[in-house]
């Protein structure tokens, strides 16, 4: 893989500094605020209503965090859920050489396992797992259209 122009190396370290790094913090304030143990619906809904590139991301989708907590029926989910997302999202920051693990590294991770309940919420609901899971990716790899509709709120991918 070759180098990213300067301008958009510039752009992500700018975004990546800009975004909200609390992600972690408001979703286990959420669960608690709910009386709920944290699991994967809690960091979806925060990933939906925190500003940044996911928020937009998410957008393009028709999902928000009211979106979310409509649609939550906290599904059992494994425990360690949690941790593979946090794993994954790592090791996708780190293959990225991200300086941090952000709302879009997690939000990547979340799209990447089954069997956790952010994941089963989108499936059910319609939501086009791997169509999304692309622009998330699209986005991360400086691709200029999926870029471009994470900047434009309300503007969707084109049609596959």
């Amino acid at each position: 893989m070759g180098f990213l122009p300067i301008w958009i190396a510039r752009r992500r370290m700018v975004e990546s500094r800009n975004e909200a790094h609390d992600t972690w913090p408001r979703a286990r304030a959420l669960a608690r605020s709910r009386g709920e143990r944290l699991g994967s619906i809690h960091l979806l809904s925060v990933l939906a209503s925190e500003p940044g590139p996911a928020q937009r991301l998410l957008e393009t989708q028709g999902i928000d965090g009211t979106w979310v907590r409509m649609r939550a029926s906290l599904s059992a989910e494994p425990p360690s859920v949690l941790e593979q997302a946090e794993a994954s999202a790592g090791r996708l920051a780190r293959s990225l050489r991200a300086r941090t693990i952000g709302p879009i590294h997690l939000l990547a991770a979340l799209l990447r396992i089954p069997e956790c309940a952010a994941h089963s919420v989108l499936k059910v609901s319609g939501i086009d797992i791997d169509r999304l899971s692309g622009a998330v990716h699209g986005y991360l790899s400086g691709a200029p259209r999926w870029r471009s509709r994470a900047r434009e709120p309300g503007v969707g991918p084109p049609a596959a």
